[in-house]
C-alpha cells in the first residue's frame, strides 16, 4: 500500500480484501486501522469516510517518493548493509570473502561518485507497476519484495 497513490488507497484496500485469503484478513484490519483509519461510513457515491488512524499516509507512502526519484527509506544504513549483503553473495563470508566484498562496494561507491563529478545524471528508475488494477499493482509490488531476517 506504500506505493499506491493516495486518491486509489481506499479502491485498493477493499479490492485487495476481495481476494486476500482468510489467514491474512487480520493483517489486513490492522493495517487499515493503524495506518489508513477505520471505515465511519460509505457515501451514496461510494467514497468512504475515515477515521483518523494512528499514522496518516504523508508519513509511509512512498507513492511520490518513488515518481520523484527520491529516496524511499531515510535508513541509509540498512541500504548499505544490503549492498555488503550482496557483495559477500553469502549469509556468513570468509575473512577473504568479507575483504574482497569490502573492495568491491567501494570500488563501485568510487565510480559513482566519480559519475555524479564528471556530471552524469544517475540510472532513472524503472515504474512498471503504475497503471494497473489494484490487485495486478500489489501483486507486481509483492513480487519485487525482499523479506530479510
Amino acid at each position: 500500500m506504500a506505493f499506491v497513490r493516495e486518491d486509489l488507497l481506499d479502491r485498493s484496500m477493499m479490492a485487495l480484501l476481495e481476494v486476500l485469503p482468510e489467514e491474512l484478513k487480520p493483517v489486513h484490519t490492522y493495517f487499515e486501522l493503524t495506518y489508513v483509519g477505520r471505515i465511519l461510513s460509505v457515501r451514496l457515491d461510494g467514497s468512504v469516510i475515515r477515521d483518523n488512524p494512528l499514522f496518516s499516509s504523508d508519513v509511509w507512502s512512498v507513492h511520490e517518493k518513488t515518481l520523484n526519484g527520491e529516496s524511499r527509506t531515510n535508513n541509509f544504513a540498512g541500504a548499505a548493509h544490503r549492498k555488503l549483503q550482496e557483495a559477500f553473495g553469502v549469509c556468513h563470508p570468509s575473512v577473504w570473502k568479507f575483504i574482497d566484498g569490502l573492495r568491491h562496494v567501494q570500488h563501485m561507491a568510487d565510480a559513482e561518485l566519480e559519475r555524479y563529478n564528471v556530471g552524469s545524471a544517475p540510472a532513472p528508475k524503472r515504474r512498471r507497476y503504475l497503471n494497473r488494477e489494484p490487485v495486478a499493482f500489489l501483486r507486481g509490488i509483492a513480487n519485487n519484495f525482499l523479506m530479510e531476517n
